[in-house]
């Protein structure tokens, strides 16, 4: 689709000067040329916005007068603002609108423009209206339709495009030819050149015409962070059921992200009666919000605070909520499981309404079930997904973290420029690997200065399946003194990678390298980009690659995933005879950890049983691996990429008038910038 707006005239301007007027949309500003007039500028300009997509009605298209000065600034005349909303189902609007000043009053200047909208035909893109012909052949029985962009079978006169394809492939073939065929190609000319009807494969190299229509991305849309939206995550506490214990004191905490809140507490009940409303505000980017986690936990409360006792957790990311008809789940009872205990099994029952809602949605009245009928059957009004088994065994998802390449190396600041005078090219990243998935979190050890670091470790979460949460985030930091810096962000979507049906598979991935892309930017400071290294947005720069394996493993019964003790014990004397590195915000976090263990079994005391510990502390393990096979990767083999650049357009103005050059590469092949690579340290 595109807009294509014609600006006409504009009428009864004051005074007279140099006239000049700025039309932007989506965010890519179209200027007009200076023209000196009085009380009447005549343009009769046109300016067009390509874009493919969806179209928001809402979008406005601004129209700004200005009185142009070579001295002064420009100073405005009138403003008009056009809503695209009667465009997009009229297809083409004319309008005679007067301008309104810097105060939003109506002025006596008025301006004419013809304003169209052209939305998408096909897959070949839409067809503008030049390009239709009123030509009629002698039968009168088809309509002629001319496109640039594609040659017609039979025509005279070859079209650029033709030519075009041909220098390319003349000088692509120059290129893998070698001495033999130069000395008996040497009487061919064009001859060789002129095909125009499949692809060519010479030398295992292939040339595809450029026949084709190309997407054109606006300023806006480049690089673009995806823009913040208003949510509201609605949690609404019925009641609880079949709580288990004696003479218990029960209030239910509601943890959304990093907010918690809390209903009041009854006292001696195992059916507490709640009925309490709670409401989160957000104002994120959609991808950071549907991966928190939405937490309902029961707690026994003592006569002191800090000694209450945890009885279950439900845990479900917002993704799954707003994946609902609806967006929400109603009246529907969140079965509780202890965290601390895997062989226990439900531990009780919270009636709850969850409901996640985004600025604009459609709000629709849910279905009351008659009364009757709401509390007759818990287990068949689980807050489960449609198809999900009542049945959740306990799984153990092993994200494999084998090695990484072409990682940058963060040398464009002041500390590489003052290594490059000393004549020493290093790296000044220590990498290692975050890996988050349903609220918990689990590091790799740190490898010290290199960019191709070798870690051969897994990291292991307890999680019941099929998990309530969608996606694992892998991503790679620098451990940097002032504070970690992401280097680069993976998503591994669980739906993607398995198969619910009877005879499909669990999540299973690799060992398979994964491309990392992000920011352009070699260097912390001054990088307008860094969001896209935390996984904001689509990455537009390669930033290396990662290797890794995800597999799960399901126990068929909830008593295999405790180990015995005597084997925990051998792990946990073994981890801590590792001398691998460890990231700051590790140890700090283990160190919390403990004291928090301490002061709930005493200063002088151990705990009887390490899985009595908070979740996140026990759920996620760190183990090392072997590395492996030399061959399992196969031989590396070498390629030959050729391209020609004709033409570019829609360059930013602001840069349209400095030197511009392009760069093409595949990974870290082809870049301008000096590529450091340091292996490990031995």
């Amino acid at each position: 689709m595109s807009i294509t707006v014609n600006l006409k005239r504009i009428t009864n301007l004051p005074g007279r000067y140099d006239r000049k007027v700025e039309l932007s949309f989506r965010g890519f500003t179209h200027k007009t040329k200076i023209l000196q007039c009085e009380n009447e500028a005549v343009f009769n300009e046109h300016f067009r916005w390509p874009h493919y997509g969806k179209v928001i009605r809402d979008e406005m298209l601004s129209v700004s007068v200005y009185n142009s000065s070579k001295v002064f600034s420009n100073r405005l005349v009138g403003k008009l603002v056009i809503s695209l909303q009667h465009v997009v189902s009229a297809g083409r609007v004319m309008l005679r609108e007067p301008l309104t000043d810097k105060n939003y009053s109506l002025t006596d200047i008025y301006i004419e423009l013809d304003v169209r909208y052209e939305p998408v035909e096909g897959t070949a893109g839409g067809w503008q209206s030049e390009e239709f012909l009123n030509y009629e052949d002698p039968d009168d029985s088809a309509l002629v339709i001319r496109n640039a962009g594609f040659s017609e079978p039979g025509s005279k006169q070859a079209l650029r495009p033709e030519r075009l394809d041909r220098e390319t492939r003349k000088l692509g073939r120059s290129l893998v030819k070698d001495g033999e065929e130069e000395g008996h190609d040497g009487d061919d000319d064009d001859d060789d050149d002129d095909y125009d009807v499949a692809d060519i494969e010479c030398a295992n190299m292939t040339f595809t015409p450029i026949l084709s229509r190309c997407r054109f991305l606006s300023k806006h849309e480049l690089a673009a962070t995806p823009k913040l939206q208003s949510f509201q995550v609605n949690v609404n506490v019925i009641e609880a059921q079949k709580l288990v214990g004696v003479n218990i004191n029960p209030a239910v905490y509601v943890t959304v992200g990093e907010e918690k809140k809390h209903t009041v507490t009854q006292k001696s009940t195992n059916c507490p009666f709640f009925n309490e409303n709670f409401l989160f505000e957000f104002q994120e980017n959609q991808e950071v919000l549907f991966d928190k986690v939405i937490e309902i936990s029961v707690v026994h409360k003592k006569t002191l605070a800090f000694m209450m006792t945890r009885i279950g957790t439900f845990k479900i990311d917002i993704s799954t909520v707003y994946n609902q008809p609806d967006h929400r789940f109603y009246q529907k009872w969140a079965p509780l499981t202890d965290p601390k205990d895997t062989r226990t099994g439900i531990k009780g029952y919270v009636k709850c309404t969850m409901s996640v809602v985004a600025k604009g949605d459609a709000i629709g009245m849910p279905s009351i079930p008659p009364a009757g009928s709401q509390n007759d059957d818990i287990e068949k009004n689980l807050l489960l997904p449609k198809r999900m088994p009542v049945e959740r065994p306990w799984a153990k998802f092993l994200v494999k973290i084998f090695k990484a390449e072409g990682l940058p190396s963060m040398n464009s600041g002041f500390m590489g420029s003052f290594s490059k005078m000393m004549g020493e090219k290093k790296v000044f990243i220590d990498p290692y690997v975050q890996v988050t998935f349903a609220g918990q979190q689990g590091e790799t050890s740190v490898e010290t200065d290199t960019n191709a670091p070798e870690w051969n470790e897994q990291i292991s979460f307890i999680e019941q399946f099929p998990p309530l949460a969608r996606r694992i985030k892998v991503q790679v930091l620098d451990d940097a003194n002032i504070g970690d810096v992401a280097l680069a962000t993976h998503f591994l979507d669980l739906q993607q990678i398995s198969d619910p049906t009877r005879n499909g598979f669990h999540p299973t991935f690799g060992p398979s390298w994964i491309n990392l892309y992000g920011s352009p930017q070699n260097s912390v400071l001054r990088d307008v980009h860094r969001d896209l290294n935390e996984g904001l947005g689509q990455g537009i720069f390669y930033r290396g690659r990662m290797l890794l394996s995800l597999s799960v493993e399901v126990y068929s019964s909830p008593t295999a995933v405790v180990e015995n003790k005597a084997l925990a014990a051998v792990r946990n004397t073994f981890s801590k005879l590792t001398l691998k590195k460890k990231s700051k915000k590790s140890k700090e976090k283990k160190k919390k950890d403990k004291e928090v263990v301490q002061g709930r079994s005493g200063p002088g005391e151990e705990p009887e049983d390490r899985d009595s510990e908070v979740p996140g502390a026990v759920t996620v393990e760190v183990e090392e691996i072997h590395p492996l096979p030399e061959n399992f990767l196969g031989e590396k083999e070498e390629f030959l990429l050729f391209a020609s650049l004709f033409d570019v357009t829609m360059i930013d103005p602001s840069i349209g008038t400095k030197p511009v050059s392009f760069e093409l590469s595949i990974g870290n092949y082809g870049k301008a910038a000096e590529v450091v690579v340091k292996s490990k340290k031995r």
